[in-house]
């Protein structure tokens, strides 16, 4: 069981409060509109209203966005983004608004409860989410209270309303509000809620726009061009800017920024079940604002909110107790996880690595009036050492995706860290250190961005780097070249600091993913990385050769076609294992917009060429990536990943069993889901696997260790 994020909670319950009190404000407003504020003889109405509002949310989403939103979602999450934005505010709010004149206010927000059994419903066949029997018997207690508001003929006597249109015109709105929540509880999954919610609401202002147009073409006495200037009054008519002003504020700014947290954050039927509490907000804003109801209204309107109640609460639950879900990620019956102590020091990015007697050390970055070390932690009998230093110095880079690194052989070790290079943010490159000295790892020390280092320890005492290098983004003269690219270099080195020659494996990558490599059983070494192809298609590629023979490096190979085009760096790589003759390779992608854990192995002939399976999905249906793999005692391989969605996340971990079959997902730590909790990173040992993550609330490295079970 996992605690339903109290904030997201709290943030559907003020999206409730805000919209039924637009709602009542805009009612109040077009009652009151006077002739000043008629547009090509049209007074204000519901589509105006709604694009003035839609346009503040615009406005309020692009200032968020500028000050820390996310990158832009894959097109295919950007289409059905943009669908809901015009399924919700294109349609859906206009015919609710359209409505008021017609049923009043609290019949509307009672009918608008339609929307929770057909989100629900959609929720279940289309997300996979837990539907019981107890739901569906709420769902007719919720049905049962709409019906007795929708009776009521005392709360519709006022001359001119029609309730039974307004109610159809209802019905209507929260059949499409259904669709857009469920849709866009989709496609929000993983993207930030900044970025999602805005592109929604572009989607519903452009829609907004195409249907004023289609209605002035099809419709003989008016023109496109006097319909969007209906629609748009509120832009540059100041008595209707000023009438509108207060209820757009309340249904936009006020209300959309916590309706698209908890949209992201809550299952899609819970989050459409708290959305509709609008009216037990209205019923009384209504006693404030002069509306009188019945008993018959107020008990209809307490017993749809019980049905509400039914679905969101179990059985015996209090209510103020945090509401629990359970998560759709099976216990595990094969892993055991259990936290262990870590050094008792704080500092940033831990990583694992063994040495040649299957020690296990633990380095991590400490900073202390402007000086930075990397130290190290050796793991004996069950207890961390006291840290030493590995290297110690001033400018550093130090990057919550971009890390030192350790390599430790028979007779030494060679660290590597991040240090600055110019005065650019990414001007920085790798810097080497052994028992005695210290050397640059790349020949080139151009200011530009050197890193994402892999460090391997070869037989015979030698090591096997390999890092990212932008050399080839300047041209001749030292200046930018638009034309380069990042590119992947690796070479051997000695554990006494001896270089030797540089390789270029791929002139053009991806800019920021980890790198990684693998000793084979014959002593080459497979090295995979994040691609990256002129149409900006970034998938996994490898290649294969003999660090001790020059030449022998095979061209870059596609491990899979994931097809995934990204305009800029996911920061997402690849992890690679080698054990039992096989590779195994695991990497994160949203080719076709879905985000996926994949995994693909292949045997290791004696000839180079490997030919890995179609790849099989690990993840629970919410991956933010960060993999990493590592050995098991019975021959497995060990996945991890950071499940999300964003601000929810979890550490995972899945066995592969050597015949292709998985194990069960185990669920190894909580985390906030953000860059903060850093990349879990894995090392292999005698009774499972040891994994280093970030603990950002302590700022200190935390552990698990994972091992089989009994």
């Amino acid at each position: 069981m996992l605690n339903m994020p109290a904030l997201a909670i709290g943030a559907a319950l003020v999206a409730a409060l805000t919209w039924g009190l637009s709602a009542l404000l805009m009612d109040r407003a077009f009652r009151t509109a006077g002739p000043a504020t008629r547009v090509h003889g049209q007074g204000p109405g519901p589509a105006s209203a709604n694009f003035l509002r839609n346009a503040f949310n615009l406005v309020g989403f692009g200032l968020l966005w500028l000050l820390g939103g996310g990158g832009l979602p894959s097109d295919e999450v950007l289409r059905a983004l943009l669908i809901s934005g015009v399924l919700g505010f294109a349609l859906g709010d206009v015919l609710f608004f359209s409505s008021f004149r017609w049923c009043g206010v609290q019949t509307a927000a009672m009918v608008g409860l339609l929307s929770v059994p057909i989100s629900v419903l959609l929720s279940w066949v289309w997300l996979g989410e837990s539907l019981q029997p107890r739901t569906l018997w709420s769902m007719v207690v919720v049905l049962l209270g709409v019906a007795i508001v929708v009776t009521d003929s005392s709360s519709n006597s006022e001359p001119g309303r029609r309730p039974w249109l307004g109610v159809a015109i209802c019905v209507t709105s929260a059949t499409i509000w259904a669709g857009a929540v469920v849709l866009g509880h989709d496609a929000l999954a993983g993207v930030d809620v900044i970025t999602g919610g805005g592109v929604r609401v572009i989607g519903g202002l452009l829609g907004a726009l195409v249907l004023a147009a289609a209605v002035g073409a099809a419709r003989p006495r008016t023109s496109p061009r006097r319909e969007v200037a209906h629609l748009t009054a509120g832009l540059h008519s100041l008595p209707v800017l000023r009438l509108l002003l207060i209820p757009s504020l309340c249904a936009s700014l006020l209300n959309q920024i916590p309706y698209n947290l908890a949209l992201r954050d809550l299952p899609g039927g819970v989050a459409a079940l708290l959305f509709a509490t609008t009216p037990l907000f209205t019923l009384p804003l209504g006693y404030f604002f002069g509306e009188r109801f019945g008993m018959r209204m107020i008990f209809g309107t307490v017993l749809g909110l019980t049905g509400v109640a039914g679905v969101v609460l179990e059985p015996g639950q209090d209510p103020s107790a945090p509401v629990e879900i359970t998560l759709q990620v099976p216990a595990s019956a094969d892993l055991q996880v259990r936290p262990l102590e870590g050094p008792g020091h704080e500092g940033r990015w831990p990583r694992l690595v063994s040495d040649a007697s299957g020690g296990v050390h633990l380095i991590w970055t400490q900073a202390s009036n402007g000086t930075d070390q990397l130290l190290r932690s050796v793991l004996s009998d069950g207890e961390w050492s006291e840290p030493d230093s590995l290297a110690t110095g001033e400018s550093w880079f130090v990057n919550w995706a971009d890390f030192p690194a350790l390599a430790i052989g028979a007779d030494g070790r060679v660290a590597a860290w991040l240090q600055m290079l110019g005065t650019g943010t990414y001007s920085y490159g790798v810097r080497l250190g052994w028992e005695g000295g210290s050397t640059w790892l790349h020949s080139d020390t151009s200011p530009v961005e050197h890193g994402f280092v892999t460090l391997t320890p070869l037989d015979g005492g030698q090591v096997f780097g390999v890092w990212l290098d932008a050399r080839y983004t300047l041209d001749e003269e030292g200046d930018l070249d638009p034309t380069g690219a990042m590119s992947l270099f690796a070479r051997s080195l000695s554990l006494d600091g001896e270089l030797g020659p540089e390789l270029c494996l791929d002139d053009r990558v991806c800019e920021c993913c980890q790198t990684d490599v693998a000793q084979l059983d014959d002593g080459r070494v497979l090295v995979v990385w994040r691609d990256r192809s002129e149409e900006e298609i970034r998938d996994i590629s490898w290649c294969i050769g003999d660090p001790r023979k020059v030449g022998s490096f095979s061209e870059p190979k596609s491990l899979h076609e994931d097809g995934w085009h990204i305009p800029g760096c996911p920061v997402n790589g690849p992890s690679v294992t080698s054990l039992g003759g096989r590779a195994s390779v695991a990497w994160f992608s949203a080719g076709g917009g879905e985000s996926r854990v994949l995994v693909s192995s292949s045997p290791v002939d004696s000839g180079g060429s490997l030919q890995f399976a179609e790849p099989v999905r690990l993840d629970g249906g919410h991956p933010l990536g960060r993999v990493d793999t590592c050995p098991m005692p019975d021959g497995s391989l060990l996945v991890t990943w950071l499940e999300g969605p964003e601000g929810r996340g979890r550490w995972c971990a899945r066995r592969v069993l050597p015949g292709g079959s998985l194990g069960a997902t185990l669920e190894l730590a909580e985390v906030a889901g953000n860059r903060g909790d850093g990349f879990l990173r894995l090392v292999a040992t005698e009774r499972g696997a040891l994994g280093a993550y970030q603990d950002a609330e302590a700022n200190a490295p935390a552990l698990v260790e994972i091992i089989l079970a009994d």
